[in-house]
């Protein structure tokens, strides 16, 4: 199984910053004195998504492609599939012959496509699937 993920979830700074020391700092710093907070070496501190209007890292992309053109299963989790490039790849999954999945609390533009969605909260459905996942792993074994 093989996951690309583009939204990361950690601060970016000039590149010499631990991960884990930056997020302690940033939970005992307490108000911030500017928007947006900068580091140490200069660099204005960010999280490490791709806002609209920037580019995203071309390795990733065409990474994500690839992954999406050759995928059995492709898992679409809390997202409105409107936003290209993102839009794209559960598309190309099914282009593909690949079995996608729709996991979110409404109806989406890819709701008709996909092979399966379900309704409700990811936070909630994600967690129920993976013990059941766990669960038919451990009958195949025996």
């Amino acid at each position: 199984m093989q996951v690309v993920e583009e939204f990361l979830n950690y601060m970016e700074t000039c590149g010499k910053a631990d991960v884990k020391r930056m997020e302690k700092l940033l939970t005992y710093l307490g108000p911030l004195k500017s928007l947006p907070p900068y580091h140490a070496c200069g660099t204005a501190l960010r999280p490490h998504i791709v806002q609209f209007g920037e580019p995203i890292d071309s390795v990733i992309l065409d990474e994500a492609l690839r992954e999406s053109m050759s995928s059995d299963l492709f898992l679409v989790i809390g997202t409105s599939g409107v936003v290209s490039p993102a839009r794209d790849l559960p598309l190309l999954a099914l282009k593909e012959a690949g079995k996608v999945i729709e996991i979110n609390r409404d109806e989406t533009v890819l709701t008709p496509y996909v092979t399966l969605s379900v309704k409700g909260k990811s936070a909630e459905i994600v967690p129920r699937l993976w013990r059941e996942f766990l669960e038919i792993s451990k009958l195949k074994e025996t």
